[in-house]
């Protein structure tokens, strides 16, 4: 089954929006739920859940495709825009979070986007920092002291490896599964060339995906939103070095 939603209600424009699900046979398009929030990534979960990240909510949400019912995992929706925060459910703060990664043992990540870190959840609904100070910057090294812009899309790899794709500084990162924080490509100023991952350029890269052997990252390089003249719209392959 595929997944995705849309900012829109199935009937109407008010931004509450919805989840949909795709059969791989047919195509057809099947809703899942309305008042879904303004979702900007999932993840599944092992017991088929879905971690929802909800944007504009500031909040972390599940939904069960089993029984229809949504509940909230963290984050206050009464504050949203408030500075990040560690703490538990309600508790915690987050600040425009958006993409998800779920690694082995049901770990959540979410990039929190205008702090300029990555969160962990559990599913108690406990949040703590993963990677990044809060400062904005591009600092590799251990990812307590990392430093990031505005990570927007996650991935991960069977190796356990995070992806980052950190539009606002125009890079991917890795954070590997020992923590450490490096730059796979891009020389931080945006644009479009092709090359090794130090001299190549994107300009707005607005999801990102692993292989299932983790060879090999496809990002979607948009526009984040603005329209620059220039070749961009356009899914970028990076090959990972064995």
């Amino acid at each position: 089954m595929t997944v995705f939603e849309t900012d829109a209600n199935m009937n109407s424009q008010d931004g509450k929006g919805a989840l949909w699900k795709i059969d791989a046979g047919s195509g057809a398009a099947t809703l899942m739920a309305d008042n879904a929030g303004r979702l900007r990534a999932f993840g599944a979960l092992s017991d088929g859940r879905l971690v929802l990240s909800d944007v504009e909510n500031d909040r972390l949400r599940l939904y069960s495709p089993t029984t229809g019912q949504f509940t909230d995992l963290a984050g206050n929706p009464s504050c949203p825009g408030t500075a990040a925060s560690e703490g538990t459910g309600t508790n915690a703060r987050f600040a425009f979070p958006s993409g998800i990664a779920v690694l082995t043992g049901d770990r959540i990540i979410v990039a929190d986007r205008t702090a300029h870190v990555l969160r962990e959840v559990t599913l108690a609904g406990v949040v703590t920092t993963f990677a990044g100070d809060g400062g904005s910057g591009t600092i590799d090294g251990p990812r307590a002291t990392a430093r990031f812009m505005g990570p927007r899309a996650l991935t991960s790899d069977g190796t356990g490896a995070v992806y980052v794709s950190d539009d606002v500084a125009h890079r991917i990162r890795r954070i590997a599964a020992d923590g450490t924080v490096t730059t796979v490509a891009g020389t931080g100023t945006g644009g479009f060339a092709d090359g090794a991952g130090n001299v190549a350029t994107f300009w707005g890269q607005e999801g990102i995906a692993a292989s299932t052997d983790g060879s090999a990252l496809y990002v979607a390089d948009g526009t984040s939103g603005d329209e620059p003249p220039g070749p961009y719209h356009r899914v970028r392959k990076i090959t990972i070095a064995p």
